[in-house]
């Protein structure tokens, strides 16, 4: 588990805050560690009591929890197309990725990398720095010693 998220709003849209919210926030001014990582839910709801907590924790300096805007994020996942039941249900994932559970996938877009792409990619530069008569850069790619042609492989 990466983040962890507290408070917001229930699928209903009635305040999520209860008092295991207010037990992992003393638990995190406690345990300062950082993970899992908590991200606040704020919305213009938010008890005050809540809120105090919240700012409580991020005084001790650890950093957490990070603070996360209800009133942006909802309408933001309403607006792709999301459901209001889906919108307010939403995760964090990352710094600040905001996920929807079982309707969009639940990773950082760093996870959409092509490996296989830049494995090839890779194999090539090696072949280029490594051919006879190539130095590289871009025009150091110079016959070799037999007179062959430069290597197709080389810049310039």
């Amino acid at each position: 588990m990466k983040d962890m998220p507290i408070g917001g709003v229930t699928k209903q849209g009635y305040d999520a805050v209860n008092e295991l919210t207010y037990i992992l926030l003393k638990s995190k001014r406690e345990f300062p560690l950082n993970y899992p990582d908590l991200a606040a839910r704020i919305h213009t709801g938010s008890p005050k009591r809540y809120l105090y907590e919240v700012a409580k924790t991020i005084k001790d300096g650890a950093g957490f929890p990070k603070l996360i805007n209800d009133e942006e994020v909802v309408p933001i996942l309403l607006s792709k197309g999301a459901a209001f039941e889906e919108a307010y249900d939403y995760s964090v994932s990352g710094c600040a990725e905001c996920r929807m559970p079982n309707r969009d996938t639940y990773t950082s877009p760093n996870a959409y990398i092509n490996f296989a792409e830049a494995l090839e990619i890779g194999r090539k530069f090696y072949k280029v720095f490594t051919e006879p008569g190539c130095r590289g850069g871009r025009s150091a790619c110079t016959t070799s010693a037999k007179g062959r042609e430069k290597s197709p492989h080389c810049f310039g």
